[in-house]
């Protein structure tokens, strides 16, 4: 497993800056943390994965940016060793480790949604009562068939 910043150039804004952000890789397989924070293109050094040194005078905001960054960095690759010395991480995808991530630095806004807690709110919100009743049979039947259904997050059911 490894850890680093990723420009997502995917996502270039109209003013030549595109969304920082923290990687974790694990087994091929690659989750990010938004830093919450965009920055140009052109001060982005692609070979190294960090920010160019560029002098003030031409990107005044660098320092504030920088040390804004590295801090998220060290916060998050704190957490990372302590997770991993701890044998927490064991077993985990890098999604799985992102979720653990952000659940201890905000843990009253993450909700990791289960398929079947997803059928459910659906289900609740359908008006026809026989088509409510076919699909919560549905989900009878997966829970009945599938063992672990439950647990079953969005994200593994559609990588």
């Amino acid at each position: 497993m490894n850890s680093g910043l990723y420009l997502d150039a995917r996502r270039n804004e109209a003013n030549g800056e595109a969304p920082l952000r923290y990687a974790i890789r694990k087994e091929a397989k690659t989750s990010y943390i938004s830093l919450g924070i965009s920055i140009p293109v052109k001060y982005w050094d692609s070979k190294n994965r960090q920010i160019k040194n560029v002098p003030v005078g031409k990107w005044p905001d660098r320092p504030r940016i920088f040390n804004y960054v590295m801090g998220k960095v060290s916060k998050y690759d704190t957490m990372l060793m302590a997770m991993e010395m701890s044998g927490e991480l064991h077993g985990l995808s890098a999604n799985d480790i992102r979720d653990k991530i952000l659940e201890k630095v905000h843990p009253e806004r993450v909700k990791v949604w289960t398929l079947c807690e997803v059928m459910e709110e659906y289900i609740s919100h359908i008006e026809n009562k026989r088509t409510a009743q076919i699909y919560g049979s549905t989900l009878n039947r997966m829970r009945a068939l599938m063992p672990g259904v439950d647990k079953l997050t969005l994200e593994k059911v559609t990588p």
